[in-house]
């Protein structure tokens, strides 16, 4: 499946903090609340949904861990909790990255997701426009023309801004995506898609710890 010759727009979706987690099963939360959960302690990782199931996030005062076996303590009892409750996600931790994926994710999405590219290195790029860049060069094959944006944006206090290096080399859209969320605590990054839009409506974006996002959504 190609992604080439591609209309990106920015599309920014704003929500509330997202509500705390629990060892022991209990309701079912959404992605986006469980994603903006992540981002508040400052673990890193990201989400692949389908559009309709991102969800919403509701107001929380989950506080940040102290340190980072804190962190990754924190990823560990998360991803737990999460999985507890019988839902369509399924939510994985490794080496502190907590990834989140529907259960429905068509294989050839994946396969999109994690083909391999070569990149050059990057440094000092701001974490937004390493996504609306870096990472839709790694999908598309080139970087946008231009950006096209609307709805409101995301406060000063997510961390969209803040620098980033991308290394040289071999790697894929998502762990281009991890290495971006990797650097700015705070952050987290998701992709969702629809299975009945060409090429899925592919949207990449990074989501804050006030369930607040900004995207890019790819067109045909």
């Amino acid at each position: 499946m190609s992604l080439r010759s591609l209309l990106i727009s920015a599309v920014f979706l704003v929500g509330a903090g997202g509500g705390a987690w629990a060892q022991t099963p209990g309701p079912a939360i959404s992605p986006r609340q469980f994603a903006s959960d992540l981002a508040r302690r400052g673990v890193p990782g990201g989400i692949v949904v389908a559009q309709q199931e991102i969800g919403h996030a509701s107001a929380s005062s989950q506080p940040a861990p102290a340190d980072a076996s804190q962190t990754r303590g924190a990823a560990v009892a998360a991803v737990k909790g999460f999985n507890a409750v019988e839902s369509g996600f399924r939510a994985t931790e490794t080496d502190g990255f907590v990834h989140v994926r529907s259960k429905t994710e068509p294989p050839d999405l994946r396969l999109i997701l994690d083909r391999r590219v070569r990149v050059d290195a990057s440094s000092g790029l701001p974490a937004q426009d390493a996504v609306f860049k870096r990472v839709v060069k790694a999908l598309s094959g080139k970087e946008p023309a231009g950006i096209l944006g609307s709805g409101a944006f995301p406060g000063p206090e997510c961390p969209l801004s803040r620098p980033v290096r991308l290394t040289t080399g071999w790697t894929s859209a998502t762990r281009m995506l991890d290495e971006i969320v990797r650097q700015v605590p705070g952050l987290m990054w998701f992709v969702t898609y629809d299975i009945e839009a060409p090429h899925y409506g592919l949207q990449v974006g990074l989501l804050c710890g006030d369930g607040s996002t900004v995207g890019i959504t790819v067109f045909p």
